[in-house]
């Protein structure tokens, strides 16, 4: 802070020069990431399941759930997923939904390239390719969107509030939240468990 209101005063004249520009900042140690207990990832999937078959959540949550957990994409990714990037269990992760919020409370909903801008193909196990397979027999007539009933795509933020009402029903540990990219963990673990 001091170095940044030194920085306005040189700007304005008031200093020829920053006195604090030359000190070196310290740098935040990060605690080391981990990932949730393979156990508690199955509590979450299987209370969504629960919550989903008995109309609490969409029947889309638990398959978005366990996508995030069998690939790790982030929440603007899986909501991004159309059935045209899924090639039987080979799954293309080419873009990302964002949120454009406009100050008036009317989000609208973009579909950009991912963070990295990079495509990366993912290789599904077969209960996760069972239950997409189930999901697009029954609901892929809305729109070409793997989680989302409608034409436009699933804002992220609902991928969020799926997590939340799951983790809280399987009594998950409340400090693991989804975050704007993953599932983290207080010391920033990240859920991605393939052993599911």
């Amino acid at each position: 802070m001091v170095r940044a209101a030194l920085s306005l005063a040189v700007r304005w004249g008031w200093l020829p020069a920053n006195p604090a520009a030359s000190v070196p900042l310290a740098r935040r140690r990060r605690a080391p990431r981990g990932t949730l207990d393979p156990s508690d990832v199955r509590a979450v999937l299987a209370a969504a399941q629960d919550l989903s078959a008995h109309g609490r959540l969409e029947p889309h949550a638990p398959v978005g759930l366990r996508l995030a957990a069998v690939t790790g994409a982030r929440r603007g990714e899986l909501a991004a997923l159309r059935w045209a990037e899924l090639d039987g269990d080979l799954l293309a992760i080419d873009s990302s939904i964002a949120i454009l919020r406009d100050g008036l409370g009317h989000p609208q909903l973009r579909d950009d390239p991912t963070k990295t801008g990079n495509v990366r193909a993912v290789r599904l196990d077969p209960v996760t390719c069972a239950q997409l397979d189930e999901l697009h027999e029954r609901y892929s007539l809305g729109g070409p969107w793997v989680l989302s009933v409608d034409t436009v795509p699933l804002g992220p933020e609902r991928l969020s509030a799926w997590w939340r009402r799951s983790r809280d029903r399987a009594g998950v540990d409340p400090r693991w939240r989804w975050s704007e990219t993953h599932i983290r963990g207080e010391s920033g673990a990240q859920l991605n468990c393939r052993e599911l």
